[in-house]
């Protein structure tokens, strides 16, 4: 378990001595000791019944470590993006920043946008 779970439990506890949180719990003091210390991860219904005992909320929630996109929206996001880049390198105005680009545009990948870099 996280620490910030640990040190909430130690805090909810507040004065209750181990014994008696566990055993208005209906657990043995060893099994709660080791949910406090982290050695143990509590069951949702142990959970529910701290959450009970202590007159809280209990939430449970999926958090992904990083935001994700869905795939097919990532793909036409990126397409977009590089359609405007090209456009902006066939600009006729824009001739410097396509001759600086040249070596790039001529790369395998970008073939299929046949552009005119000459």
């Amino acid at each position: 378990m996280e620490l910030a779970f640990r040190e909430n439990l130690k805090k909810m506890r507040g004065t209750k001595s181990k014994e008696k949180f566990s055993q208005e719990l209906e657990m043995s003091r060893s099994n709660y000791s080791r949910i406090e210390s982290g050695k143990s991860d509590p069951t949702i219904k142990t959970l529910e019944q701290i959450a009970k005992l202590t007159n809280s909320t209990l939430v449970v929630d999926l958090i992904p470590n990083e935001p994700t996109e869905p795939e097919s929206e990532q793909v036409t996001l990126d397409l977009e993006m590089e359609e405007e880049i090209i456009s902006t390198l066939r600009n006729p105005q824009n001739t410097a920043i396509s001759s600086h680009f040249q070596p790039l545009l001529i790369h395998p990948c970008y073939q299929s946008h046949q552009l005119d870099v000459a």
